[in-house]
């Protein structure tokens, strides 16, 4: 037996009892088995902490805290972190039970790799399947995305060297939205190797609860962000007309959200 896990999964939760048993239980049932899963219960005021209560697994450590948002909690669960690895997981999503084995597999045929991602499923809150995503292929491919302010890859599907990610000092809290995608381009400026395991291991549950209507204007703010970070450190990839397209869209869909909150959950479920 391992004296410590290779692979720490981050989990942050807020107000998930109907899903958070099932993402756990897609961790626990992983045919890799050397992890620690460290869940930040950010001050749930529903059922989550009576069932985060409820598990026994030596593996899993949960710290409850008052409500501090997930960049903050994600930062929070990378310095408890004792593997070597990081993984994510979303509360209301589910991983495949060979995800680890095949990600750990490839950091190990690959060490230069510093990130890797899969491809993944999306799911509507009845786990009916809605998309599916093909992620990119390398570091290169994942820049082509940025240049059109598309997040090249699912956040929860991710495992990252911890070394990488401490190089350049985790999660920017600044940032309440697009955190990841603010985190994957700092990553690709260390100009190492990204990866993939181009099988689907990943389920990306879209819900009612996952709507950010009241958020857009932050989301739209912070993506302009990222544009500017990406053209600091790729110069003139993301073009003026691909901000105001984005802006454009992005506004437009925030607004119909506000008239009606299920909008972009519909939207999404007809793609």
């Amino acid at each position: 037996m391992e004296k410590y896990p290779l692979v720490s999964v981050l989990l942050c939760v807020y107000n998930e009892e109907k899903y958070i048993l099932k993402s756990i239980n897609s961790i626990l049932e992983q045919t890799y088995t050397n992890w620690e899963l460290i869940i930040i219960d950010d001050g749930s005021t529903d059922s989550t902490s009576d069932i985060l209560l409820s598990l026994t697994d030596p593996r899993i450590y949960v710290l409850r805290q008052n409500n501090m948002g997930l960049t903050r909690s994600l930062n929070t669960a990378a310095k408890l972190a004792k593997g070597s690895l990081l993984a994510r997981q979303d509360a209301d999503d589910i991983s495949h039970k060979d995800r680890f084995q095949l990600q750990v597999k490839l950091f190990q045929n690959n060490p230069d790799v510093i990130l890797a991602s899969t491809d993944t499923i999306w799911i509507d809150q009845d786990g009916a399947v809605m998309d599916r995503r093909k992620a990119p292929l390398s570091r290169l491919h994942a820049i082509k995305k940025m240049a059109v302010l598309t997040n090249p890859y699912v956040h929860g599907s991710l495992m990252f060297q911890k070394i990488a990610f401490d190089a350049i000092s985790g999660y920017n809290e600044d940032l309440s939205t697009t955190q990841d995608f603010d985190l994957i381009i700092r990553m690709s400026s260390l100009k190492r190797p990204f990866a993939v395991v181009p099988e689907e291991l990943y389920c990306l549950r879209v819900h009612k609860n996952t709507i950010t209507a009241n958020k857009w204007i932050q989301q739209i703010k912070n993506t302009m962000h990222c544009a500017r970070l990406i053209n600091r450190y790729y110069p003139h990839t993301v073009s003026t007309k691909t901000r105001i397209t984005f802006m454009l869209k992005k506004t437009i869909i925030g607004c119909l959200s506000m008239i009606n909150p299920e909008i972009i959950y519909r939207l999404r479920k007809i793609r």
